[in-house]
């Protein structure tokens, strides 16, 4: 847990089965946050301070048939963050 504010439009890439990884489409995802439940005026664009919530929403536009191995969530920017993969089934 970070005591420093954190940029959500940070967090999360695609990795497909054969290695390739795609970053999440930055206006769209922003746009479906900004909608979800519970996030009145929440901005993945705006840092979120430490105890602070709200749902994210990423959205990936890759090719039809792709087949998606796992979510790359975390940021590693500074090397003072974890990473985590997390697999898709």
């Amino acid at each position: 847990m970070s005591k420093e504010p954190i940029t959500p439009s940070d967090f999360g890439t695609l990795i497909t089965a054969d290695g390739s990884e795609y970053a999440a489409e930055s206006d769209l995802s922003d746009a479906l946050t900004n909608s979800a439940r519970g996030n009145d005026n929440f901005s993945t664009y705006n840092q979120m301070n430490p105890g602070t919530s709200g749902r994210i929403l990423l959205c990936f536009s890759i090719p039809r048939g792709t087949k998606v191995k796992a979510i790359h969530w975390g940021i590693d920017t500074y090397g003072d963050y974890p990473a985590y993969a997390l697999a898709v089934r």
